[in-house]
């Protein structure tokens, strides 16, 4: 029960403060800005569902004192919706990079591409996570942007 409440909690709050950052990126290499794209892509079962995938599927790690770990991921959703180049640029250690990109490359949905002058492109992400570990083994995952 306290593990549910906590998956809850967690993905209320990865709703709440999770930012993403999106700019198109064009096949030559300069890339588009996102302010640009006639539609920015999206998970296909909105935002609030993937931030509580992220939050119910995200293993914290086990330590014994607090910590605010933040973790930047960076990812590219394909103009078929998958998502590649799944890179981690900041990562706090404790396995938390590499987890976040565990979680990311098993994401079981396609997200819908973005559209600029009527055709899909390439999107790039970067997603910021901060997690509040206690050292309880309490978790919960935040964003401030």
């Amino acid at each position: 029960m306290k593990n549910s409440i906590m998956k809850y909690f967690f993905a209320v709050l990865l709703n709440l403060f999770i930012g993403l950052s999106c700019m198109a990126q064009a096949t030559e290499p300069e890339a588009v800005s996102s302010q640009a794209l006639e539609v920015k892509p999206a998970y296909p079962d909105g935002m609030g569902a993937f931030y509580q995938y992220i939050g119910n599927n995200f293993r914290t790690p086990d330590v014994d004192k607090d910590l605010v770990l933040k973790i930047v991921v960076t990812f590219v959703v394909e103009k078929d919706g998958s998502l590649s180049g799944i890179k981690v640029i900041k990562d706090p250690g404790y396995g938390t990079g590499e987890e976040a990109v565990r979680v990311l490359k098993a994401c079981p949905k396609k997200w819908t591409p973005g559209v600029q002058n009527g055709k899909p492109v390439r999107a790039q992400f970067n997603l910021p996570i901060t997690i509040n570990v206690t050292g309880s083994g309490t978790t919960e995952e935040t964003e401030k942007q």
